[in-house]
């Protein structure tokens, strides 16, 4: 994924992988080298290619995930007690 002006675009899989030890490197520069991370990305990051998102698996996960949402709302009361334990 690359980070840009609207947040993380996860159509785009970058040359780099998230995680690795130049992204720590590009949080370092930020403040020094670069003004934000934003900036500092567009200069570190290049992409390697872009996905399309597949339409019928984005049906599936969108109604997964009303599922998930409404379970959350039902069950977070019940976060507290399990934390509680």
């Amino acid at each position: 994924m690359a980070f840009t002006k609207a947040g993380w675009d996860a159509r785009v899989r970058p040359k780099v992988a998230p995680g690795c030890p130049c992204c720590v490197a590009l949080l370092a520069a930020v403040g020094g080298a670069y003004g934000n991370i934003v900036e500092a990305c567009d200069v570190a990051i290049s992409r390697v290619s872009e996905l399309q998102p597949n339409a019928e698996t984005s049906k599936r996960y969108a109604a997964a995930f009303g599922i998930y949402r409404d379970l959350y709302v039902a069950l977070k009361a019940q976060f507290g007690a399990i934390a509680g334990l």
